[in-house]
């Protein structure tokens, strides 16, 4: 599995900017960066610009053979109460999500991966980032 971590490394992630979509399109996918990049411009994103997620990012994971679930209304519940995906941090959905899946988690302006119950992500932040969406992704068999 290609991590964020490894692309970070790479020289093409370091030439482009706002690429957060292709990183985490090439992590849920198992795919190379550029190779990422390559799909991306297919559908309309040009180099060092960020994307719309449900015209760029979305048709270009599905177009791979992945299926993309909104499940952001479902509620976890813990012996306390429920609770809803939206405006979680991180840390705390880690908590509630199957570790054993693969998820997109939208914030505003930014999105990651979570991938085996691990942040696929190149942006570390204090406080975490609040999710405003979440998808649960799998591939077409």
């Amino acid at each position: 599995m290609t991590t964020a971590n490894e692309i970070h490394q790479l020289e093409a992630y370091a030439k482009d900017q706002n690429c957060c979509a292709v990183l985490t399109m090439a992590v849920v996918c198992d795919i190379s960066f550029q190779y990422a990049q390559q799909i991306m411009r297919t559908y309309g994103r040009k180099d060092g610009q960020g994307t719309f997620f449900h015209k760029t990012t979305r048709p270009a994971i599905e177009s791979l053979g992945f299926t993309v679930k909104d499940i952001t209304n479902t509620d976890y519940a813990d012996w306390r109460r429920h609770y809803k995906v939206q405006k979680m941090s991180q840390k705390s959905l880690i908590k509630y999500i199957d570790p054993k899946k693969t998820y997109l988690c939208r914030c505003n302006g930014h999105i990651y991966a979570i991938v085996n119950g691990e942040v696929q992500d190149t942006i570390t932040r204090k406080h975490g980032m609040r999710i405003k969406w979440l998808y649960e992704v799998t591939r077409n068999q």
